[in-house]
């Protein structure tokens, strides 16, 4: 179950439903602050009617009523068949608007059915110096298919579950709130793995994938603000409808799959690291990085005084550009910089100078010279407290090792003399012990003492032998000759 619940599937349907959830949420929500706006729960029956959405159709109906149906009707010589379109355009059977035309004086010039009406609206037009005065109606019971049919019928859903709105807006809110932190949760989860694995998304830079993103968005609003309006002016209202819906549905989308992604980058540590900014900026750090090293690598090789001579150079240079610019035609303060700079170069290269000798006692001593000594005589204090520290150090060591010499010479003398002790009272017993072998004795027990006495004699001759010849090759008597041999042989 573990494993499903980070399946590619689940992934989908989850980020279906909250989609839908969400959907669901501001649907409930802005239904109902549309109820509450207009007053549909209070008086449903003429919410619709007292709306500027009402208001606004009929004040289109009738304009077109005016300028298009009476216009065609005043002319001398009208067309027959224009008149009986406009006829059955505002029948009855055909709208729920219904109007009249009435002059200055009263008398009704043009008008279409008569009914019932829930709204009412009059308009003052003026035509050849003549005024008229439109009485606009829209019918009390909306049945014809015309612009007033879908908002009235929604009005009248809107009324029918008022009473539910709040309870699917409350359930689809933590609905949606538990698919995104279930989402937040399976963020750069695959299944049968343990470790968090990047997806498709998690391998574009984070910061390209914002860019991405809001600008899909941006499209999004822009193209509902383009063609909303229209379709608004054209009281179209369920082509609108649709497009609202499709364009938050997709902003949302959008916006979840950013935060997906940004989760996954917050687990898998990339947030940062996987942007364009940062490889930017790495690529650039690289490139400074690589510019110092082969600087301070040229600067290496070359000598102390000449660097100490090009860092003061550069730095005089920068000093003098400063000056001059700030001198504005007096060359005093110039001058002034020209003999403290002299000053301080002399005294740069004169410690540079001691510097010199301390790094050539140093690498004398380095190389086991324990007998140089560096001058000091006309050192300045520091380095010249240096250079007696670095005189002391090769004096302790070459005490050092001319005691250590001395060990070795003892040690090597000894084991000689103790060697040469041991190895005569030796051949004695040897010589004894092969003349007692060559005797013939028929007592057995004595025959095995004498075969003992013979061996160890001859391994402790041998013993000796070695210590001697260890003691030759410690003290360096031995000579090494140094022949080719065959592996294979």
């Amino acid at each position: 179950m573990k494993n499903m619940s980070h399946g590619l599937l689940t992934k989908i349907l989850a980020f279906f439903l909250i989609a839908v959830t969400a959907f669901t949420f501001g649907i409930s929500v802005t239904a109902s602050v549309f109820i509450k706006t207009y007053d549909i729960d209070r008086d449903p029956e003429m919410a619709f009617f007292k709306s500027d959405l009402c208001s606004d159709i009929t004040t289109d109906y009738a304009m077109e009523a005016y300028y298009g149906y009476f216009e065609q009707y005043n002319l001398t010589y009208p067309d027959q068949q224009i008149l009986e379109d406009y006829e059955r355009y505002y029948s009855k059977e055909h709208t729920n608007f219904f109007f009249e035309i009435i002059d200055e004086s009263g008398k009704t010039v043009l008008s279409s059915y008569t009914d019932q009406y829930g709204y009412k609206q009059t308009f003052s037009m003026s035509k050849d110096k003549e005024g008229y005065t439109i009485n606009a109606y829209v019918r009390k019971d909306i049945t014809a298919s015309d612009d007033y049919l879908f908002p009235y019928s929604l009005y009248n859903v809107l009324y029918k579950i008022r009473n539910i709105l709040i309870p699917i807006a409350s359930l689809s809110l933590v609905l949606t709130i538990m698919l995104f932190v279930y989402l937040m949760y399976s963020a750069a989860r695959k299944k049968n793995e343990e470790q968090f694995k990047p997806g498709f998304m998690d391998k574009i830079p984070f910061d390209i994938l914002c860019v991405l993103i809001g600008g899909l968005i941006v499209v999004a609003i822009l193209t509902m603000e383009y063609i909303a309006p229209a379709l608004y002016s054209e009281f179209m209202y369920q082509e609108l409808i649709m497009l609202l819906s499709f364009g938050f549905a997709f902003i949302f989308l959008s916006l979840v799959l950013l935060f997906v992604s940004f989760a996954a980058r917050i687990k898998l540590k990339t947030l940062f690291k996987n942007t364009l900014v940062y490889l930017v900026f790495r690529f650039i750090f690289r490139c400074i990085k690589a510019v110092f090293k082969f600087i301070w690598k040229m600067l290496t090789k070359i000598p102390l005084l000449w660097k100490l001579i090009l860092i003061l150079g550069a730095v005089s240079l920068f000093e003098l550009i400063l000056i001059v610019l700030m001198a504005r035609g007096t060359l005093i303060p110039v001058g002034l910089w020209f003999m403290l700079r002299i000053a301080i170069v002399a005294m740069s290269c004169y410690a540079a100078l001691n510097m010199i000798k301390i790094k050539k006692g140093g690498d004398a001593i380095a190389r086991g010279n324990y007998s140089y000594r560096i001058d000091n005589r006309y050192m300045l204090s520091d380095f010249k407290q240096h250079a007696e520290n670095l005189n002391n150090i090769s004096s302790g060591m070459s005490y050092a090792v001319n005691e250590k010499m001395k060990s070795e010479r003892f040690k090597s003398e000894l084991i000689t003399n103790v060697s040469h002790d041991i190895r005569t009272p030796l051949t004695s017993i040897i010589n004894y012990v092969d003349l007692l072998d060559r005797q013939n004795i028929a007592d057995e027990a004595s025959k095995e003492y004498i075969d003992i006495l013979k061996r160890q004699s001859a391994r402790l001759k041998k013993l000796t032998d070695d210590l001697i010849e260890a003691s030759k090759a410690t003290s360096g008597v031995i000579t090494a000759n140094l022949e080719k041999l065959n592996v294979k042989e």
